[in-house]
């Protein structure tokens, strides 16, 4: 299954089996959040196309919020599955749409095995090496991110909005991005539910996914739409004809590609390899 995080509802038109929708208030994932009335007409039109409609739930709330996430969370009941990281959530989602979505937490096979009894699917990490993901073998109820920018820092408060009082500026939208002290490297910085800093380069499942769990989500933060409609039209093609070597082809797109941890063997012992 193909995942795609709707940031721009043009992709809906993309191969993609299913959509992962923020909304605002409940989302923490998805960079763009739509309002409720928008993310349940875009269920609809998922629906309309016969694919699947997945909300991004990965807030974390605190008590006085919970209500407010029940209302919303009863307004989106025609969703097919809710990606939620809060236990406080899950007597609020139907256990057959539960997806438990944590990028950090599920790094081994218990941790999975506990996990997977309460929902329909789990996200398993992506800093885990592929020696690693192997060992799970193919699971029907697990999934993987096989392509996208990582959130490296949130915070809840409008850190760029405050920065720009403090230098009696006004906040204007436009890219912002942070430069290390004493590195060159640049790191896109948004407010948007708080404030985050990305990675600037991109994690990719390449031909390795051949050997790895066929589900996978693709997230599409800071990427133009057509770039969203050739990585989709690429994983499709290697999902359904079985040939992982097109995966190649992301190498070909203007863009910093990485695998992360997957060529790793152990930074414990020391033990790396050059990044893929």
């Amino acid at each position: 299954m193909l995942v795609v995080e709707l940031n721009d509802l043009k992709v809906l038109d993309t191969l993609a089996d299913g959509f992962l929708i923020g909304v605002e208030f409940i989302s923490s994932e998805c960079f763009k959040q739509y309002k409720l009335e928008q993310t349940i007409e875009i269920i609809n039109k998922i629906h309309e196309r016969g694919k699947l409609a997945f909300i991004d739930a990965t807030q974390i709330f605190h008590d006085q919020d919970l209500e407010q996430v029940k209302n919303i969370l009863t307004h989106l009941k025609d969703a097919d599955y809710i990606l939620y990281n809060d236990l406080a959530l899950i007597d609020l989602i139907d256990l057959e749409k539960r997806f438990y979505y944590s990028v950090t937490y599920i790094t081994n096979k218990q941790d999975f095995s506990i996990v997977e009894k309460e929902n329909a699917y789990t996200l398993l990490s992506p800093t885990l090496s592929f020696e690693e993901l192997v060992s799970f073998g193919e699971l029907d109820k697990a999934f993987l991110i096989g392509f996208g920018t990582f959130e490296i820092f949130h915070s809840r408060r409008p850190l760029i909005s405050n920065y720009m009082k403090y230098r009696n500026t006004e906040y204007e939208l436009a890219n912002y991005q942070v430069i290390e002290e004493f590195r060159s490297e640049k790191y896109p910085i948004v407010e948007n539910n708080g404030t985050k800093i990305y990675l600037n380069d991109y994690y990719y499942l390449g031909k390795e996914l051949e050997f790895l769990n066929k589900n996978i989500i693709l997230k599409t933060f800071d990427l133009k739409v057509e770039d969203v409609f050739r990585i989709v039209s690429i994983y499709s093609k290697a999902l359904k004809t079985k040939d992982f070597i097109v995966l190649e082809d992301l190498e070909k797109l203007p863009l910093k590609l990485h695998k992360g941890l997957l060529l790793e063997n152990s930074i414990l012992k020391k033990e790396v390899k050059a990044r893929g």
